[in-house]
């Protein structure tokens, strides 16, 4: 059975997360399809909108046979460590092909520039790296890089669009890790809402009902709906009672901007606002929430550390959903993947999930009609009609 990956946060899920699915089913009809989602936190430094027991259910609801938890190692981090943390997962459950969304890039166009990027490593490295002293945020600088030094246009589509660096850092990884996974890039289609948009539709009460799948807008019909706002004041409180020695420590705070988060606070009536005094040619709004998400989680860099060597040592990822292909897989898995999957948490495990437990229940601080997300819970199964 051909086994294929996906690596997705479904932040909500929407038709673009169906069509992919659906171009799947319609390639290869009998195969497995497993999803390696984020939880609760999402890449961008933020919480998702709905929680990640509900996202699983959709996406199994809707085609995916299995949805395993995205290490928060992904999830907390850029796009370079989404992309290496979510391929890791997938290549050591032996996934056949990985699928993806692109803006416009086809597989072979992103075949091409990802080795074009693997063979100018290190020059692009040196460039990005004095663009950055001057102030440039990475992404900046590796658009920069890449404009200097590619003088043949081998990479003939825009790097720095969201989807298009998310399918060269994932094609990257798995040459890096020498997986034998093949890519499928499957170009975004425009009549299709984004995440994004949706997210910003939500938020502005204006969201038509046929703007997302049926089972999609029931569950943010009955769900609390989460965002980031609601954890302005929490996330204060770290913020006015710790020194700028103490707020050096927490995971990705560095280059004295420990500094600059205190001096700002005062000035800021809303997270919105404190993130864009916060935001730089230097600091991305993306990688300034992620500084924030830590902080509020009050993850130090010694306990990353100490997380990061545990996984690497023995992953230890969540069940969230699954269907009866889907069950039968697991079997599988567990008696040939080094990954520990695992259905219920327990005290022997705890060590290797705590920062997620802590995220978890901060998230459930956004509402009292969140439900627990890990104490008894176990994984949705769904029963196909």
């Amino acid at each position: 059975m051909k086994k294929i990956g996906i690596i997705a946060e479904y932040n909500p899920f929407h038709y673009g997360h169906q069509f992919q699915i659906n171009q799947v089913r319609r390639k290869y009809p009998d195969a497995l399809i497993v999803i390696a989602m984020s939880g609760n936190v999402v890449q961008r430094g933020e919480f998702a909108i709905i929680d990640k027991w509900t996202r699983s259910q959709l996406a199994v609801q809707a085609g995916a046979d299995l949805v395993l938890e995205l290490p928060i190692l992904a999830s907390m981090q850029s796009a370079d460590y989404f992309a290496r943390w979510g391929v890791d997962l997938l290549g050591k459950l032996a996934i056949d092909e990985l699928v993806f969304g692109t803006e416009s890039a086809s597989s072979q166009e992103i075949q091409r520039a990802g080795d074009w990027l693997n063979s100018h490593q290190t020059s692009l490295d040196q460039w990005v790296r004095r663009s950055m002293q001057q102030g440039h945020s990475y992404a900046f600088s590796m658009q920069a890089a890449i404009d200097q030094l590619d003088d043949q246009h081998t990479v003939n589509f825009n790097p720095s669009l969201g989807n298009h660096v998310l399918a060269l850092k994932y094609y990257q990884w798995i040459q890096t890790f020498d997986f034998p996974m093949d890519i499928w890039a499957i170009p975004r289609q425009p009549d299709f809402l984004s995440g994004s948009q949706i997210r910003q539709s939500l938020a502005g009460g204006c969201l038509a009902s046929d703007e997302l799948p049926e089972r999609t807008i029931q569950e943010l019909k009955h769900r609390p709906l989460v965002y980031s706002s609601d954890f302005f004041k929490y996330l204060k409180v770290q913020l006015l009672t710790k020194t700028p020695q103490a707020l050096s420590k927490i995971q990705s705070v560095r280059e004295g901007i420990e500094y600059l988060l205190i001096e700002q606070l005062d000035s800021a009536n809303q997270l919105t606002d404190y993130i864009q005094r916060l935001t730089s040619r230097r600091w991305t709004q993306a990688s300034i929430q992620r500084i924030l998400l830590n902080i509020l989680l009050n993850i130090q860099q010694e306990e990353w550390a100490d997380y990061q060597d545990l996984y690497q040592h023995r992953p230890v990822v969540r069940i969230l959903a699954y269907n009866h292909q889907g069950q039968a897989a697991l079997k599988d898995f567990k008696r040939t993947s080094p990954v520990h999957l695992f259905s219920n948490l327990s005290q022997e495990l705890y060590p290797s999930y705590q920062l997620v437990h802590r995220a978890d229940r901060m998230y459930q601080l956004a509402s009292a009609a969140i439900l627990e997300q890990n104490i008894g819970r176990y994984p949705y199964k769904y029963k196909e009609l």
